[in-house]
């Protein structure tokens, strides 16, 4: 199977990403392929680490247990299911993440994700904890269904003009990963200066909720 952090195309026609297969067919995606959100490689300083501050937005290979509902199909072509000790497996993607606190040697950080372009209308999302992250002048609309959205959306600034993001973007704040400075990030970006105390403040209702 070919990787498909390269061969995703865009259709206008259906406003999503397929794949050309080799029979000629056309693969829709269910999920949010990697195109030219997030390279396929992340890079990193060599025998250096670098400091994740507040505001920046990272992409991260990003390892964690697979939950035994978890149905391996067409909404899992980006992940990388392996089986592990004791039976176990585990799933490796590339995730998007917000710094939202440094520590010494690592850093914390919220998640970024589209829940395979369901936003959160996924069911199981808490909406209260979620609020929207966007690249553009003007934040997308929401989803029908996520009027238990509170949070302002906040404003992502590309590293590179090619960085985008879905509509369907969002922030978990209630949802917090440590991220060690050493690891090899791609840096996708900061948060807009305006923006900046809100994701702070959001972090921290949400860790005091």
């Amino acid at each position: 199977m070919s990787s498909p952090t390269n061969d995703w195309k865009w259709s206008t026609d259906y406003n999503n990403y397929y794949r050309q297969e080799q029979d000629g067919t056309k693969e829709p995606s269910t999920v949010e392929p990697p195109a030219q959100k997030v390279e396929a490689e992340i890079r990193g300083t060599h025998g250096e680490t670098e400091p994740l501050d507040p505001s920046k937005v990272i992409a991260v290979l990003h390892t964690e247990g697979l939950g035994e509902d978890t149905r391996v199909d067409a909404q899992n072509l980006n992940v990388n299911i392996t089986e592990v000790k004791h039976g176990e497996r585990a799933y490796t993607n590339i995730r998007r993440f917000v710094v939202v606190h440094p520590r010494k040697g690592f850093c914390y950080a919220c998640p970024i994700s589209t829940y395979g372009n369901r936003a959160t209308t996924k069911q199981g999302a808490d909406q209260r904890a979620h609020g929207v992250i966007y690249t553009g002048r003007d934040p997308p609309r929401l989803k029908y269904g996520e009027a238990g959205i509170e949070k302002d959306p906040v404003r992502l600034i590309p590293s590179d003009r090619r960085i985008f993001l879905s509509p369907e973007s969002r922030i978990n704040y209630a949802l917090c990963y440590p991220i060690q400075n050493n690891v090899k990030v791609k840096d996708l970006g900061r948060i807009a200066p305006e923006h900046l105390q809100k994701v702070a403040g959001y972090w921290r209702m949400e860790m005091d909720r």
